[in-house]
């Protein structure tokens, strides 16, 4: 519920920064309110992709998850409706898979290890302070994937292609 508020915020930040402007936080999160309904469409959508990718298997989940990475920004940026997001995500991607892999494996792998390690075993009663404190700040560390995809986006001309 909160994701395609503070995510939306976070991309229209980070873009206003790479154009040297300080919006006021109040702004940021004003329009990404605005943004609320077709964000929070776009991450039910990709979220229903790439859980039935992975159910297939997780290989089909992981190539869909790096499929849709731009379609956020394409979403907040450009203005696209859910769908074309997703559609434009696609054809952008394409040649780029193995750069943008690395990249959010670099980042996310990590955190899974660390939300995985920190999880309690089976059986035992799990210390609910603990727990959300941990999800807390694991959640805000996936932001940074957000940073990472947002430079990847906007180097994405001057990435070379593969063959």
């Amino acid at each position: 519920m909160f994701y395609p508020l503070y995510t939306g915020a976070l991309i229209l930040f980070l873009d206003a920064r790479s154009r040297g402007e300080v919006p006021a936080n109040r702004d940021l999160f004003a329009a990404s309110l605005r943004l609320w309904p077709a964000f929070a469409l776009l991450a039910g959508l990709s979220t229903l992709a790439i859980m039935l990718g992975a159910s297939l298997f997780v290989l089909p989940g992981l190539w869909l998850m790096i499929k849709l990475a731009f379609a956020e920004y394409l979403l907040v940026l450009r203005g696209l409706s859910p769908m074309q997001a997703l559609r434009e995500s696609f054809e952008l991607t394409s040649g780029y898979f193995w750069q943008i892999l690395t990249c959010v494996l670099c980042v996310m792998l990590p955190l899974w290890l660390l939300s995985w390690a920190s999880h309690p075993a089976a059986g035992t009663q799990p210390d609910v302070l603990l727990s959300l404190l941990l999800d807390s700040a694991n959640g805000f560390l996936q932001l940074f994937a957000t940073v990472v995809l947002f430079r990847l986006f906007m180097l994405r001309g001057t990435l070379p292609a593969e063959e």
